[in-house]
């Protein structure tokens, strides 16, 4: 007496669970797009802040009224240099994001 091959084992269930991988796949690739759009977002907020303050070291260190005062230039050029390299980090980490969410968009 033969035996009757398992469920899985018929082409219907190999369908059911070939569409349930790939409805799997695109949900995860739909969070991670979604977390990468998030990210984007945060780091262009942020770059715009730090290219709003650079402007405004750099406007104050171009006021000679900003050399009168005793260290206030020197205080001015470090916060500065800390908001260039803040800068160029962000725009690294942004370029990157940026970069996967359009190898992404590319695959969909």
């Amino acid at each position: 007496m033969a035996t009757a091959a398992p469920a899985t084992d018929s082409p219907r269930a190999k369908a059911r669970e070939q569409k349930r991988f790939e409805a799997e796949a695109r949900q995860a690739r739909s969070r991670e797009r979604q977390a990468l759009q998030h990210a984007v977002r945060e780091l262009e907020k942020e770059i715009a802040r730090l290219e709003q303050l650079q402007k405004e070291f750099t406007a104050e260190l171009e006021n000679p009224e900003t050399y009168q005062k005793p260290g206030r230039a020197v205080a001015v050029n470090r916060e500065l240099s800390s908001v260039v390299e803040d800068l160029a980090r962000g725009n690294v980490d942004w370029e990157q994001a940026a970069e996967r969410l359009g190898a992404l968009d590319s695959v969909s």
